[in-house]
């Protein structure tokens, strides 16, 4: 039995492949401490995992709304933290870790964590090629001015744990090189619920899923708004999940739509023939996982949504539409999805891929590979 200690954040789509690594190897009889912001204490202790709120990490709550100067003055301040990484070192001494794994949006903690002596690794939780960029953008800049290299130090971390697929992400020879940079797959949310067979779904009426992320955006009411109206002026049965960044009594829908807080994505995707998406990583990788196609609506530049819907795109899964398109682009978009089988046939290959292996399952396995270094 090894003793891991987990350091995760409050960033939305970061969170369900942490608490799949930390679930499957409570499973293997391991020891696991996993540190977590106190909102998300509750709902992480369900991996079985010990889990404890950072004692003087710096809070953060992603369905808070900010402007896009706070976004990127809270962001930078979180990988930067020092609290968060003195937390961190601290419960890795007293547990005695063998192993620690950090969240790739902890670059200081990453640093101390290695200084400390203890061998880390890093959890990249959407493509690494789109880590290395925005590494070298605005947002990069702005944690180097608070003292931290972002992809450096995740770059040094003993092992690199990518769980995306290989066929989304677009790595360098040097990359290959680097021999830390592992790329474990995506980490299965609904493996117990949905075997691995194509489920019937309602051939007289097609179902459209629309999620625009549980992280609060700038303009997202809106956008939710104009995609509800569009999707309400044809002949389709929609579910929209709104989070807790949008109150579902905030938007005006037809008959054809029901609007929820929230619903569960794992018994809602087998049987929808298209999402419609903000294009956050785990939303899409989810989505994958049960083959279905989308239309990608980034609702922001600087994250990885627009890699993602891009790549997507260009791998015939998915269509990609501006978060200011007018309400024609966007039904245009829905339509030529939903209607040209191709979409689901692309969506469906990748779910070959992304169900032959469980990105927690090969994580666990090199977690447990460093620990006997």
């Amino acid at each position: 039995m090894t003793s891991f200690v987990l350091a995760t954040v409050d960033a939305g789509g970061n969170v369900p492949p942490m608490a799949g690594i930390a679930r499957e190897l409570v499973r293997r009889g391991h020891t696991v401490t996993l540190l977590s912001h106190s909102q998300q204490v509750h709902s992480l202790s369900k991996t079985g995992a010990d889990v404890i709120a950072y004692p003087t990490g710096r809070p953060f709550i992603a369905a808070q709304a900010r402007s896009d100067l706070a976004d990127l003055r809270d962001m930078s301040g979180l990988f930067a933290d020092r609290g968060i990484a003195r937390d961190l070192v601290s419960t890795a001494g007293s547990k005695a870790a063998e192993v620690v794994l950090v969240d790739a949006l902890l670059p200081r903690s990453i640093r101390e964590v290695r200084q400390a002596g203890f061998p880390t690794a890093a959890l990249v939780h959407t493509f690494w090629s789109y880590w290395k960029s925005i590494g070298r953008g605005p947002f990069g800049i702005a944690v180097a001015l608070r003292g931290t290299r972002m992809v450096h130090e995740v770059a040094q971390a003993d092992a690199l744990l990518v769980t995306t697929l290989p066929t989304l992400d677009t790595i360098t020879d040097a990359d290959r090189a680097h021999g830390r940079v592992h790329h474990v797959g995506a980490v299965w949310q609904d493996h117990s619920a949905t075997p691995d067979r194509a489920v019937q779904r309602n051939a007289d009426q097609k179902t459209i899923l629309v999620s625009l992320s549980t992280t609060a955006y700038n303009g997202q009411g809106e956008l939710l708004q104009r995609i509800v109206a569009v999707l309400g002026e044809l002949p389709y049965r929609v579910i929209v999940t709104t989070g807790p960044a949008i109150d579902p009594a905030s938007l005006t829908a037809h008959g054809n739509i029901s609007v929820q807080a929230w619903g569960d994505h794992g018994e809602l995707l087998p049987h929808v023939d298209l999402l419609v998406t903000h294009g956050g990583h785990s939303t899409a990788a989810r989505a994958l996982y049960h083959g279905v196609p989308m239309v990608i609506i980034p609702l922001h530049d600087a994250l990885d949504q627009p890699s993602i819907a891009k790549r997507l795109s260009e791998l015939g899964a998915a269509e990609h539409v501006h978060r200011k398109a007018g309400r024609e682009q966007i039904r245009h978009a829905v339509e030529t999805v939903i209607s040209d089988p191709r979409y689901r046939a692309a969506a469906q290959r990748l779910r070959i891929e992304a169900r032959a292996a469980d990105g927690a399952t090969v994580a666990a396995d090199l977690l447990e590979k460093l620990a006997t270094r």
